[in-house]
């Protein structure tokens, strides 16, 4: 059986390797801000947002990260991830949204990916953004191939296309534009 792209839409875990932040870098950058919180925990609230990062022990003698965008508009790596299964969902179910619609999209995709890269630690360059974003995008048509139920396939759930429609559409961009208004560290959490 064949998974609904919303069912897809549900498990993204963010943008990936292509736009990593290196959260120890974050902490040492703003080492004066962080707070101890005992038990090994450290937590750091960045203004800009705010963004919160919580550094823990992770049971093997390192540590492990969690970050939450608790900006009113919401994450901008989660946007990422989003934008990315909506475009590789378009590519995937041809039909599912008109070509223009699909170049809105697209353009969308870029414009989340630019400002993800941007305020990445440590920063991606201007000249490989699209390019990662691409990449991001090929990877999620190949692992969708098998298992992506399109429009008008017994047993797919409309709401990929509904959201892919209004990814592309003029309330979407307002919106985006908003998110992308200050400047913040792109973490992918909370995400729907």
């Amino acid at each position: 059986m064949r998974a609904p792209v919303a069912v897809l839409l549900c498990c993204i875990a963010g943008p990936g390797a292509a736009f990593d932040i290196d959260y120890a870098a974050v902490m040492a950058a703003h080492e004066a801000e962080v707070e101890d919180l005992g038990d090994g925990k450290r937590m750091l609230v960045l203004p800009q947002g705010p963004v919160r990062i919580i550094e823990m022990p992770d049971g093997a003698g390192g540590v492990r990260y969690s970050a939450m965008d608790e900006s009113p508009v919401g994450s901008a790596g989660c946007m990422l991830g989003v934008l990315v299964d909506l475009v590789a969902g378009a590519r995937l179910c041809e039909g599912m949204l008109e070509p223009d619609a699909v170049e809105r999209l697209e353009l969308a995709l870029l414009r989340s990916a630019r400002f993800v890269g941007v305020n990445a630690v440590p920063p991606v360059p201007e000249d490989q953004i699209a390019e990662r974003a691409g990449a991001l995008v090929a990877r999620a048509v190949e692992r969708y191939r098998e298992g992506m139920a399109c429009p008008g396939d017994p047993g797919a759930d409309p709401t990929g296309a509904s959201l892919a429609r209004q990814a592309s559409g003029p309330t979407f961009q307002q919106f985006q534009s908003a998110m992308h208004e200050v400047p913040r560290l792109p973490v992918p959490t909370p995400c729907f």
